[in-house]
């Protein structure tokens, strides 16, 4: 059994635009998973992340933990607020807003696993326990 806690993860990926987050906390990578990857993902209000299209076959779920946004899947797009869990069907190209006026935090699971590597290759230890203001890198 692997437990932690979602947020306390020591590394992460600043990716662009700044105000977003990812981190891989299970992952055949880190030898904690065999077919699935999960991770969290952080946005700053009116962060929009890159939309993505995964391999194909690869399926994604975010689980909504905090705040409220919009979740766009191929041309649906709805609203997202803490509590909710969606499907990212595979081979729909998909991006996640924050809409709201704190920080957005989700969970992404991806399966088959795999797509992970470019996060785990790009991060850096960075403390998110003041997930409401700047995380300091150290």
């Amino acid at each position: 059994m692997h437990a932690v806690k979602a947020l306390e993860v020591a590394q992460w990926w600043q990716e662009k635009p700044e105000g977003k987050w990812l981190s891989v906390i299970f992952s055949p990578q880190l030898g904690n998973s065999v077919n699935m990857s999960l991770g969290p993902v952080v946005l700053r209000p009116g962060v929009v992340s890159d939309e993505h299209t995964h391999l194909p076959g690869v399926e994604e779920i975010f689980i909504i933990l905090r705040g409220q946004g919009r979740l766009k899947i191929g041309d649906e797009e709805a609203p997202v607020e803490a509590g909710m869990v969606i499907s990212a069907e595979a081979n729909k190209p998909h991006r996640l807003t924050n809409a709201g006026d704190e920080v957005l935090v989700a969970l992404w699971i991806i399966a088959p696993a795999g797509e992970e590597k470019r996060i785990i290759d790009r991060w850096v230890p960075t403390d998110m326990r003041a997930i409401t203001g700047e995380p300091v890198t150290r």
